[in-house]
Order: C-alpha cells, then structure tokens, then sequence
C-alpha cells in the first residue's frame, strides 16, 4: 500500500479548497500541503489570514459565495483553465452550489459529493426529520403543522419549552427556543415562507454532540466525534470541544450514514437525551469547522477524503486518544465568545486556559500564518473592546 507520504513528484496534485476563512479550509490546506501538494484556496477575498498558512500557494479569486449563479460560472472556468485535480467544497453554500452541476464539475476535477437529491433533502431538516423515523433513526419529537391555523392549534397543546425551526438555514439561523404559545405563533407568522414553512421539535437540554466523517456510498470510512457545551456557543465553530469515544455514538452515525447512502464529507449533530440515547438533530454535508481538531489528534480527515477521491482508501484512519481532552478555537471563537458576556465568558477562559490535556487552533509550525492570527487576535480583542 502507498505511503501516505508522497513516493514520487508524479503523486503531487493541484487541489483547490473553497471558503478561506472558514476553520475546515485551513485543515485541508495544512494536510494537503504537508504532504507535499500544491493546494490554492478560492475566495472572494484574498487578504483572509488562513491564506497566510506556509502550506497555501495562493487565493484564487471568486464571486461572494451568496451569488450563486456568479461562483458557478467563475467555478467552472477556473477548474477548466487551472489543471486542479481535486475540489474541497467546504462551505453549505458552495455544496448548495455545485450539487446539481457535479457531473459538468467532474469533467475538469475529482470532487467527492453525495447526489444532489441527497443533498437537498440533507439540509432540509424538516425532510430529514421526516425521512429518520422511518429509518429507525432517533430524532426529537417532531411536529409539522401545514398551515398557521394548524401551528396555533399546535401552540395551544405543546409542552414548553420547544424548538421552531425553519427547514432550511445554517447553524443556529432559523432555529428558536420557544417558550410560550405567542411566541411559537410569531415565529410562524414573522418567519415561515411558503418554501421555507417551520416545523416544531421538542427540547432536548444538554451539549451537542458532533460527528464529522468522510464516507464512501454508505459506509463509514473516517470520523472524529467530539462534544461542544452549549453555553458557549457563538454560532459556527464553537470555541470548545472535548473528544467523545462512545461506541453508541458511532454507531448511530453509522446507521444514518448507511440510510443515506451518503458519499464525500459530511457533519452530524446529535443531542443526549435522559436515557443516553442519541438523537440525531441536524446534518450539513461537508466537513465540520472543527476537523483541525480531529488533524491534531490523529484522525486526518482531509487526508481520508483525498484517499477517496484517488481510489487510495487505507483500511483505517483512526487513532487511540483519550476522553474529554480539550480543543480551544481561539482565534475567533473564544475571542467572539468573550465579547458576547464578558463577565462569564472571561472567568470560563481563564478556567479552561490551564485545563490539560489542551490543544488548540494555534499553529506554532505555521510561522506566516501564526503571526497574522496574532494579528487577527489584536485586532478583533481591540475591535471588541471599543
């Protein structure tokens, strides 16, 4: 079997990542890169810092990822004059994207994505609410009231608190804790649109677990799952996460990985109920803002995804570690944490500051990129505070 070091120069590809400035591209960067690859990052903006990485060979400049039609067509033709082998889609609105145009993409470059009808229905929490149960998938119990006279029927007879969420949205956006009957009859009436109609779930208290994987037509090739306290989360990657080694959580991401019969990256967010069960709350398909974590603890995610890409699949990318060891997102994570309350948060960062074992998004190899952190840090903390 292939080294996972490169044998020869005729092993080193050119690899185009999206999204610089989101945690998940610069982990592919510094995995491809270490490697010995030629890895570029697509991005309207070229001044992001993950672009300052040692590993990154420079920004191709892209439309905003929000004009869709505009990114697809730049896409398109910076895969067919750029000679790439591989495609890293990393954001939701880049796989929103590309998924339907996936075979015109593969005419230029290797990108591994589920189907489109796959992805759709994925993202769509109130179709993947729907599709789980039948599945024998745990989820929250769910409500889906067809109209706003079915949703106030609905306010008058739920226990509180709830959750009302929009079917489509990213991370925290479209989802409310609801805790009375006018205010789940508002999010309906302010918020729900003909091809965007809430639907309720019960509340399920507790931290989120993750699962982020890489996956090969339903079967399950690499994963780190980890942990992230509720408390303090700011939307997007949280500034804390612990490492998780409970088999029943795997096995549960196993079961909705093989219900999908999903391919490529893909992230999982589950919640623990009273019984210890986990219910599966949300799927986004690509990787998670954490899988720097997974990179610092063994579990090379990126690295599996390029295996897959390439017809290279190793028999396991897997690694023994330890329960509960912490990873800080620090930068801007903790820093956005802090600014959010200031009081509570800055007593939570002192205390996690000296909990080992630690790991963190500094990179002190990374001596370009280290430095613009730095700079990021200084700038946001001074931002912030005035």
């Amino acid at each position: 079997m292939r080294s996972r070091e490169l044998t020869s120069q005729t092993d080193r590809k050119r690899i185009l990542v999206t999204t610089a400035q989101w945690e998940s591209a610069l982990a592919c960067v510094q995995s491809y890169g270490r490697r010995g690859h030629d890895v570029f990052l697509l991005d309207h903006d070229p001044r992001q810092p993950n672009a300052r990485s040692k590993y990154c060979r420079g920004v191709v400049r892209s439309p905003p990822e929000s004009n869709g039609a505009a990114y697809l067509e730049n896409l398109i033709a910076v895969l067919r004059d750029g000679a790439y082998d591989l495609l890293v889609p990393i954001s939701d609105a880049v796989v929103d994207t590309i998924a339907g145009h996936v075979e015109e993409i593969r005419r230029h470059v290797r990108v591994e994505l589920a189907p489109a009808e796959r992805v759709l229905s994925g993202q769509n929490k109130a179709k993947l609410a729907k599709f789980a149960p039948k599945h024998g998938i745990r989820i929250p119990e769910s409500y889906f009231p067809d109209d706003l006279n079915q949703a106030r029927s609905l306010a008058d007879r739920i226990g509180y608190p709830c959750v009302a969420k929009l079917p489509m949205g990213t991370g925290s956006t479209g989802v409310q804790v609801v805790r009375s009957a006018d205010t789940l009859v508002a999010f309906f009436e302010q918020r729900g649109a003909p091809d965007n109609w809430p639907f309720v779930q019960e509340f399920v208290g507790g931290d989120l677990y993750d699962v982020t994987a890489v996956c090969d037509r339903g079967n399950l090739v690499a994963h780190f799952a980890f942990r992230s306290p509720i408390e303090s989360q700011v939307g997007g990657t949280p500034p804390y996460a612990f490492t998780v080694n409970d088999p029943a959580l795997i096995e549960a991401t196993r079961q909705v990985v093989r219900a999908l019969d999903w391919h490529g990256a893909v992230d999982f967010d589950f919640l623990r109920d009273a019984t210890g069960q986990y219910l599966l709350l949300e799927l986004n398909p690509r990787f998670s803002g954490t899988i720097n974590f997974a990179c610092k603890m063994g579990v090379d995610l990126p690295g599996a995804y390029f295996d897959l890409a390439f017809d290279n699949l190793k028999q396991s990318y897997q690694r023994d570690y330890a329960e509960g060891i912490l990873f800080r997102t620090i930068v801007p994570a903790e820093i956005l944490y802090w600014n959010r309350a200031r009081w509570v948060a800055g007593k939570e960062i002192l205390r996690r500051s000296v909990q080992f074992p630690m790991r963190t998004n500094i990179y002190w190899s990374d001596t370009p990129l280290l430095l613009r952190k730095l700079r990021q840090a200084g700038w946001l903390i001074a931002h912030k505070w005035t």
